[in-house]
C-alpha cells in the first residue's frame, strides 16, 4: 500500500518516467523499510523499567530510523541541488540564446516597418514644421498687435495732447474777455 503511495506521487508530479524511476530508485528503499518496520516497531512495547531487552531494541531502532531519516535529507538535498543546477543551467542557456535572438527579431523588424517608420518620421516632421509655422503666426500677431497698440497709445498721447492745448486756448480767451 505505502509503495503505491509512492508511486502514485511520482506518477502525479508529472515528471518524465526516466526522472520518475530515478527517484523511486533513491526513495523507493526507504519506504521498504519503513513498511518492514511499521508492524516489528509496534510489537515493542515497554511498560515497565526491567524490559531493558525491549528498551535497547527501542534504542536500535530509533537510532536506525533517525540515521535513514538524516540519510533521507541529504538524499533530498543532492537531488533538490542537481535540479536547482540544472535550472540555472536551463536560464543560462535560455538567457544566453535570447541574447542571440532578439537583436535578429528587433533588426528583423526594423526592415519590415521600414515604411511605417518612415511615414512616422514624415509626420513627425510636418508636425514640428506645423508647429513652427503656427508659432511664427502666433508671433507675427502678437507683435501687430503690440504695434497696434502703441500706436492707439500714442494717438491718445497725441490727442490728450491736443486737448490741453485746446483747453489753455480756450481758457486764456475766456480770461481775455
Amino acid at each position: 500500500m505505502i509503495e503505491m503511495k509512492l508511486q502514485t506521487i511520482v506518477k502525479e508530479s508529472g515528471l518524465e518516467s526516466e526522472e520518475g524511476k530515478t527517484l523511486l530508485d533513491k526513495f523507493g528503499h526507504y519506504e521498504e523499510v519503513a513498511k518492514e518496520w511499521e508492524v516489528k516497531a509496534k510489537k515493542i512495547v515497554v511498560i515497565n523499567a526491567s524490559q531493558t531487552t525491549e528498551i535497547e531494541m527501542a534504542k536500535v531502532v530509533r537510532k536506525k530510523f533517525s540515521d535513514l531519516r538524516i540519510e533521507l535529507e541529504k538524499s533530498r538535498k543532492v537531488l533538490k541541488e542537481q535540479s536547482l543546477r540544472k535550472g540555472q543551467a536551463i536560464d543560462a542557456i535560455a538567457r544566453f540564446l535570447q541574447s542571440l535572438l532578439k537583436p535578429i527579431e528587433e533588426h528583423s523588424k526594423l526592415q519590415e516597418n521600414f515604411v511605417k517608420i518612415q511615414e512616422e518620421k514624415k509626420a513627425e516632421k510636418v508636425r514640428i514644421e506645423e508647429e513652427k509655422r503656427l508659432a511664427a503666426e502666433e508671433l507675427a500677431r502678437i507683435k501687430k498687435q503690440l504695434v497696434e497698440q502703441k500706436e492707439i497709445l500714442e494717438e491718445n498721447e497725441k490727442l490728450k495732447r491736443e486737448a490741453a492745448v485746446r483747453d489753455k486756448v480756450e481758457l486764456r480767451k475766456r480770461e481775455q474777455e
